[in-house]
């Protein structure tokens, strides 16, 4: 018998045993009433006693299984599918753009670069681990957001910020070994634009 099926197959015998124990507890307990000896609506009273203790138990047991399936689940999750790399490399590329919008209009000079490179640097990391492009794009920009203490305002604005400014934009140089860095424009420089 295969594992997965016994909890479902414990759960609908635990359920069908509750619905019988109060079933009998209904039962009982209406006789118990309708009784006129002692004797017997003492007896029934100790037999409804008896069944209400085992729905009691039932219920708890229920709630158990119910429980550790649910921590079990925590500890175990199912693994994510793996996504296209395509797809990965593409969301990595719009989280960076949206981000870069962020720290741009929140951020000033050489925190605003350093930041630039963690979210690259995160980026990498995420597209090894597969940990970008389970969420929506705007969920994927906030988890990044959040990491590095950007606000939630820019984080739902991003789509309506402009792109970061360099002052010399190094994709522009030839040689790659001659490109300055990139170094963002101040926001007293920034063009109105």
């Amino acid at each position: 018998m295969e594992a997965s099926i016994i909890p479902d197959r414990d759960e609908a015998m635990l359920a069908e045993l509750a619905e019988m124990d109060l079933s009998l507890a209904r039962k009982l307990h209406a006789c118990a009433l309708a009784a006129e000896d002692p004797q017997v609506v003492s007896d029934l009273a100790r037999g409804y006693q008896r069944v209400a203790r085992s729905l009691r138990q039932t219920l708890a047991l229920t709630a158990q299984l119910k429980r550790d399936r649910m921590a079990e689940a925590v500890e175990n999750p199912p693994p994510r599918p793996r996504l296209d790399p395509v797809h990965v490399l593409k969301r990595c590329d719009d989280v960076r753009v949206a981000v870069r919008r962020i720290i741009w209009d929140e951020q000033e000079g050489e925190h605003a670069d350093y930041l630039h490179d963690l979210v690259d640097d995160r980026l990498a990391h995420w597209a090894h681990t597969d940990a970008v492009g389970h969420r929506d794009l705007d969920g994927d920009i906030a988890a990044m957001c959040l990491d590095f203490s950007l606000t939630a305002k820019g984080a739902a604005a991003w789509r309506d910020l402009p792109d970061p400014e360099f002052e010399d934009d190094p994709d522009d140089w030839d040689d790659p070994d001659e490109r300055p860095p990139r170094v963002l424009i101040p926001p007293g420089r920034r063009s109105s634009a």
